[in-house]
């Protein structure tokens, strides 16, 4: 993924989830606060969860086909 592609993403996630592109934000020292506080709270919210402890169960039930089972199988060995 290229620079332009990480900066596209990142702004789509910012800009509509915080909705720092509704235009209520005026001026650009605001918006840079703005800006700047939701990266707080990313960084944040990254480190809670990355403290929290991994949970190993199944996130579906998923049933297997006979054929699928069967390929499972063989690329286990």
């Amino acid at each position: 993924m290229g620079h332009g592609a990480v900066e596209r993403v990142i702004w789509a996630t910012e800009g509509l989830f915080w909705g720092a592109d509704d235009g209520n934000i005026r001026g650009g020292c605001r918006f840079f606060a703005f800006v700047g506080v939701v990266m707080v709270v990313h960084t944040g919210l990254a480190t809670v969860l990355a403290s929290l402890p991994r949970w190993d169960g199944a996130l579906g039930q998923m049933n297997l086909s006979p054929i699928a089972k069967k390929l499972q199988a063989l690329l286990r060995g």
